[in-house]
């Protein structure tokens, strides 16, 4: 069982990317590490963002359509991932300007969006003002011997993911 859940961490991990000037850090131990990834301010163009909704949340995630294309096209593993997105995503912009989804229509192009928030190639809004954040923080918490998760936050509101980072 241990092996299997390792198997699937490491699968999960290889969907990440990460920002220049920072290293994830080691598994296995006991660690409790934040870094700030500045972001892009710019809506793109065409975009298709992730609205998370929740008692005292909203935060907008978007993704340039034309780099998730450039991505499909240079990386074969994310190609069907990156068509279901396409796929759920025909219909109208929201009140962002991009075409906002639900947890429940990403499916596997979660890690997607995790990994364009590590890079900082996202654009992460306040859905209450609409306005964009500049840096998200990234804190990545384990303890040694049981596991380790990542989450994901704006100034001004609560953590807006949190994923299983590696388990023991």
């Amino acid at each position: 069982m241990n092996r299997l859940l390792f198997v699937i961490a490491a699968f999960c991990s290889m969907w990440v990317t990460h920002a220049a000037g920072f290293d994830r850090p080691k598994t296995g131990i006991t660690v409790d590490q934040s870094f700030e990834v500045s972001l892009s301010v710019e809506l793109p163009r065409e975009c298709i963002a992730w609205h998370i909704k929740g008692v005292e949340l909203n935060v907008i995630v978007a993704l340039d359509k034309k780099l998730l294309e450039q991505r499909a096209l240079a990386e074969s593993r994310l190609r069907t991932d990156i068509e279901k997105l396409f796929l759920a995503a025909n219909k109208p912009p929201g009140q962002s300007g991009c075409v906002e989804l639900e947890y429940a229509q990403l499916g596997n192009s979660i890690l997607l969006f995790d990994g364009a928030v590590e890079n900082g190639s996202a654009v992460i809004l306040d859905g209450t003002t609409n306005v964009a954040a500049t840096y998200v923080v990234v804190r990545y918490f384990s303890t040694e011997g049981f596991g380790g998760n990542v989450t994901y936050q704006i100034q001004g509101q609560r953590p807006f993911r949190a994923r299983r980072w590696w388990i023991s």
